[in-house]
């Protein structure tokens, strides 16, 4: 088991027992789906989590 990398989170988590997400599908422009699992609020549409979700592999993929 590794230790979670936020542990005041997990603990928050933890204690809480459960936590509400949704799936979230979205067509990439190449014709693959993108299914993201979130706990972020409603008003972040797929689209939007997709978009972030690009942009964050981006950065990370240049940080290399």
């Amino acid at each position: 088991m590794t230790l979670p990398k936020y542990p005041g989170m997990y603990e928050n988590v933890k204690k809480k027992g459960k936590t509400a997400v949704r799936i979230l599908r979205s067509t990439l422009p190449f014709g693959n789906e993108l299914a993201l699992v979130t706990n972020l609020p409603a008003t972040i549409t797929a689209e939007n989590l997709a978009n972030i979700y690009y942009q964050r592999w981006e950065i990370k993929k240049n940080s290399f």
